[in-house]
């Protein structure tokens, strides 16, 4: 999670602002909604609702 963290934003650096902010929620999203099984359900639910709008 640490490394994640760390990575991101130089990963993003060079895309464009929009693109930047999905990636953030995204990554937020994966790493403190996560249920605690493991599974995602709960971040793919809110992708998909991004995606709709």
């Amino acid at each position: 999670m640490q490394l994640t963290l760390t990575a991101l934003e130089p990963f993003i650096a060079n895309l464009p602002e929009p693109q930047k902010e999905r990636i953030r929620v995204e990554t937020a999203r994966r790493i403190f909604a996560e249920q605690r099984d493991g599974s995602s359900a709960a971040v793919t639910a809110a992708s998909e609702d991004e995606a709709e709008e």
